[in-house]
């Protein structure tokens, strides 16, 4: 009879140790949204384009000065849209130097997205118009207005 009551104590413990242990982020989804820009020149044919690393290119945001994406020989860069804004504008250099600066102006409409329980929700993004100055930049092409979160989809192209 004491083995059985120790058996039941340790299997008692157990299911008490086991049931008390927290999942660290149950949530294996990423919460944020980035905008993939890609950077090309103009092909002779077709309006595909022809991949253009830029030397040092930043892209910095207008409003408060942080840099959003930067890279030495980088021809895909990630932006984070605010879900506290409609429109983001974004200061663009090919280099480190100021001089070209370019700007870029993406409107844009954003809805609240249900994920699951774990995750909680996340914004979704629709590009809607696209404005930019033309020192360096030949023009910009909305390639995918949708930001949803997708892996590797590149939402508009900027041509040099």
């Amino acid at each position: 009879m004491t083995k059985l009551k120790y058996i039941l104590l340790f299997l008692f413990l157990g299911i008490v140790i086991a049931a008390c242990n927290r999942v660290a982020d149950p949530c294996l989804q990423p919460r944020n949204v980035y905008m993939l820009l890609g950077t090309y020149r103009p092909a002779d044919t077709g309006s595909n384009g022809v991949d253009s690393f830029l030397p040092k290119g930043i892209f910095r945001y207008v409003d408060n000065g942080i840099i959003a994406d930067s890279g030495a020989k980088k021809n895909k860069f990630f932006i984070q849209l605010s879900p506290q804004a409609t429109v983001i504008k974004l200061l663009v250099s090919t280099d480190s130097t100021i001089a070209g600066t370019d700007t870029i102006t993406f409107e844009y409409d954003k809805k609240l997205t249900f994920i699951s329980t774990a995750c909680g929700y996340i914004y979704h993004y629709t590009i809607k118009n696209v404005a930019w100055t033309n020192y360096n930049i030949d023009s910009v092409v909305v390639k995918n207005a949708e930001i949803n979160g997708a892996a590797n989809i590149e939402h508009a192209k900027i041509f040099y």
